[in-house]
């Protein structure tokens, strides 16, 4: 059973003192889900039903209040269940019941909670603002995350691979696609026969046009640390475009 229902708030250091008296082990993973409503004129199910529904679905798991969001932990490994099994699992009931679902990783002891539901708290708004999803697991909008968290007062052009306006600076100005190609060529992980298909050109004439690029910037696309710049680069440079 849930610390309790209703108004009240409950702290991480309360559920952390609640799982010590559980004698949960400090060894087991947990997994930390924050649910939110859409709109409750909507939803199917009440809050107490949507409770008494997850807590009979997973019976090494409790419910409590946080913030005036329904929080679930759930011991993943008395459970012996996957991550996606629970976000597969409990989709219907999130859709039916007309409301967001934020999931954490997968979170070593109880004593690193906090984490847990930082990460599904993040998780949750990442899925608020982008409503095509109402479920979503940390992992997958991980790198999003970690992009946005970038210091605003840094000036973040400065971050991103001089290589690129290069590129879009030659594109511009001699007719090339250069930058579309190296972003193909990047995504699809160097896969010749993959990144041609994607551009819909000749594989002969990809290979041309990575040669030409190596010429106009001198990219060593062997070398793993400058493919790993190059697409947070491009990620970067995709979202400063969409805000311009």
């Amino acid at each position: 059973k849930g610390l309790a229902s209703g108004s009240k708030n409950y702290s991480i250091e309360d559920v952390k003192t609640f799982l010590k008296i559980r004698d949960w082990d400090l060894d087991d993973e947990y997994l930390c889900l924050v649910f939110q409503t859409q709109d409750e004129k909507l939803s199917i199910r009440s809050e107490s039903s949507l409770r008494n529904i997850l807590l009979s679905e997973f019976n090494d798991s409790f419910d409590f209040i946080r913030s005036q969001k329904l929080c679930l932990i759930i011991n993943m490994t008395k459970s012996a269940i996957k991550t996606t099994t629970v976000r597969n699992t409990i989709a219907q009931v999130v859709r039916d019941s007309y409301m967001y679902c934020g999931i954490s990783n997968r979170i070593k002891g109880f004593t690193n909670i906090d984490i847990g539901f930082k990460q599904s708290e993040v998780t949750l708004e990442y899925v608020r603002k982008h409503t095509s999803q109402w479920i979503q697991i940390f992992v997958d909008i991980a790198l999003d995350y970690a992009l946005d968290s970038i210091d605003a007062g840094f000036d973040t052009q400065r971050l991103i691979s001089p290589h690129l306006e290069l590129l879009a600076s030659y594109d511009k100005e001699h007719g090339t696609e250069y930058f579309k190609t190296l972003k193909s060529y990047l995504t699809h992980e160097r896969d010749i026969p993959e990144t041609s298909k994607d551009l819909v050109i000749h594989r002969t004439t990809l290979t041309h046009r990575l040669e030409q690029m190596k010429k106009v910037t001198n990219l060593d696309l062997d070398d793993e640390d400058k493919r790993l710049y190059l697409l947070l680069s491009l990620r970067l440079y995709e979202k400063l475009n969409e805000k311009a």
